[in-house]
């Protein structure tokens, strides 16, 4: 009986430590609009997800330790927060960011190919040919 005890005891003891954390939240804007499809990840490694459709994100199988949570959208400011999390924590944090008031001039030119009547030489001599194989 004893043994049994101990051998509990010792398996709970390793196995709880392994359990990974996870963190969790809604991003949203300063208007309290949710932001679907935000980006967020761990500064400095591989991991991130994008917000669902209402806004929600999770990051699960996290290693206990201190990361930068960097949360992006177009059109508004990227934002960062460093954490530290715990084995096996759950943490929520929500994120809010504002919008980018920083735009830049966007300029669209056409020309038409056609002047008149007349055809732009570059095209007037130009011959495609299709046909079946």
């Amino acid at each position: 009986m004893k043994n049994i005890a101990l051998l509990l005891f010792l398996i709970t003891v390793h196995i709880l430590p392994a359990q990974k954390a996870s963190i969790f939240g809604l991003v949203d804007n300063k208007q309290h609009e949710v932001l679907p499809g935000a980006i967020i990840r761990l500064k400095g490694t591989v991991r991130g997800v994008e917000s669902n459709a209402k806004g929600y994100f999770i990051l699960r199988g996290l290693k206990a330790g201190i990361y930068t949570i960097q949360v992006s959208y177009v059109g508004h400011q990227t934002y960062e927060q460093q954490i530290q999390l715990k084995d096996a924590e759950q943490k929520e944090i929500n994120f809010s960011l504002k919008e980018s008031i920083e735009l830049k001039e966007v300029v669209v030119r056409g020309n038409a190919g056609i002047k008149g009547n007349e055809f732009m030489t570059e095209v007037n001599d130009f011959t495609i040919a299709a046909g079946k194989k």
